[in-house]
């Protein structure tokens, strides 16, 4: 059995002090402060929080709905992807010249009529290959 200790003469009776003055202090400052936070404080806070969001967040939240994002839409189509494909056909423009000073002009694909395949000339009569036609 485990037996707790107490303690004992003055020690015990500073204890007793102590308890009283906690739960005094307790009952006197802690729970009427509670209260009056929970009861007052808490519901004000809320309520002027709420009246705080709709004189400035809500307004400004319009504003950037209504007016900045379409701006910026227009900004994005008026200015800047024009100015992106200008930047890209350089760039394309500055590797083309410079893989044509390194490897040289690229070879211009030979057009070749419509119905014949590209490659070795069409076999004809004079240069079949069969055993059988063969002198």
């Amino acid at each position: 059995m485990a037996v707790r200790a107490r303690p004992a003469g003055r020690s015990r009776d500073l204890a007793l002090i102590g308890t009283g003055l906690y739960r005094t202090a307790r009952i006197l400052l802690v729970l009427p402060a509670l209260a009056v936070w929970r009861r007052v404080l808490a519901p004000a806070g809320r309520a002027l929080g709420t009246l705080l969001r709709w004189i400035f967040v809500e307004p400004v939240r319009w504003v950037y709905r209504s007016v900045l994002v379409p701006a910026g839409y227009v900004v994005r189509d008026a200015v800047l992807r024009p100015a992106v494909e200008a930047a890209r056909a350089s760039v394309r423009q500055t590797r083309a010249d410079v893989r044509g000073t390194l490897f040289g002009a690229p070879l211009k694909p030979q057009v070749a009529h419509r119905r014949e395949p590209p490659g070795a000339e069409a076999r004809t009569l004079g240069s079949s290959t069969t055993a059988l036609t063969k002198d």
